[in-house]
């Protein structure tokens, strides 16, 4: 009877610990890529115009289209260079007077 209660109670690590482990080894492994910069090239790639589907021109006046606009959050590669996105879908807005 005593053998049946020691056994009962010595279960091991719970699966509460082990996952709470878990989640705690990933924010480390995380933060240590942001602190180390590894996570950077991602940050960059998602920042260039051509990942954004624009195309980097000489300058704003060469923007031109429906929809055209330059767009100053993304970069490009060529230092003067803007970045020119056509905004599909996008339609001016109409007012009417009664």
């Amino acid at each position: 009877m005593i053998q049946k209660q020691m056994l009962k109670k010595a279960q091991g690590i719970s699966i509460n610990v082990i996952v709470i482990a878990a989640l705690a080894l990933l924010v480390l492994v995380v933060l240590a890529m942001i602190f180390t910069g590894k996570l950077g090239g991602w940050t960059k790639a998602q920042n260039e115009c051509s990942s954004n589907g624009g195309m980097c021109v000489g300058d704003a006046s060469q923007c031109t289209g429906e929809n055209a606009q330059v767009m100053s959050r993304y970069t490009c590669p060529n230092a003067g260079e803007v970045c020119c996105l056509t905004l599909e879908g996008v339609q001016e807005p109409t007012f009417e007077t009664a």
